[in-house]
């Protein structure tokens, strides 16, 4: 799926039937930041941190509702892809329809709170700090800026940063970034699940605005 959308196919979904899982599993990919030296990668690592956090709006709202066990959202900034999965769920394109409202009513509601933005700040502190936390870390975390292209140092740059976002950055990433990843359009998504499903999943997902292409595995991972 990467590859098609590096390749220009942005706006393609597949699903693929596959035998033995009662489970559905999504991977929708948009394009992303390309830089982790960009403005908005601070904004951007809290905003993901807010909707995916333990007892946040997607846990509680796609686990707690029992739509889904797994997912995630995240950047990869190597690829320039911005990623949204759902892993082992019972009710995919429920999930995905939630998953959708969340983001757009944190960025509509004006309900997001500064306390909410704080706890997610701490939270991506605290990875930050826990990825050097020994010498070999340190190390480890010192190549990865060097093959980056960012500055000596940027780790501790990058902790200052997260610290001094705000709440209208993550409302401004949310819509420029996330927002974005569940249209239709410049997005690509693969769905696997079981074969009997294929066509109510394909059909739901046609009421949601994305047209599926029903393929077999073997085109599924080209």
């Amino acid at each position: 799926l990467p590859q098609a959308l590096l390749k220009g196919q942005a706006n393609r979904g597949v699903i693929a039937g596959v035998a033995g899982t009662e489970s559905s599993y999504l991977v929708q990919t948009g394009k992303g930041l390309t830089s982790h030296l960009s403005a908005d990668y601070p904004a951007c690592l809290v905003a993901t941190e807010y909707l995916t956090a333990l007892e946040g709006p997607f846990w509680m709202r796609l686990r707690g509702k029992g739509l889904t066990y797994n997912y995630r959202l995240y950047l990869n900034i190597a690829e320039g892809l911005t990623y949204f999965s759902l892993g082992q769920s019972t009710s995919v394109a429920k999930a995905y329809k939630e998953a959708l409202d969340i983001v757009q009513a944190t960025i509509t509601s004006g309900e997001l709170a500064e306390q909410e933005i704080h706890g997610a700040k701490s939270a991506v502190i605290s990875s930050l700090v826990e990825a050097a936390a020994t010498v070999e870390q340190a190390a480890q975390m010192s190549l990865l800026e060097c093959l980056r292209g960012v500055p000596p140092g940027f780790q501790h740059t990058l902790l200052a940063s997260v610290d001094k976002v705000t709440l209208a950055d993550v409302v401004r990433v949310l819509e420029g970034y996330i927002k974005p990843l569940f249209e239709t359009t410049g997005t690509v998504v693969g769905i696997t699940c079981n074969p009997s499903k294929v066509t109510e999943i394909a059909a739901e997902f046609t009421e949601l605005g994305r047209t599926l292409e029903v393929v077999n595995m073997e085109e599924f991972l080209l």
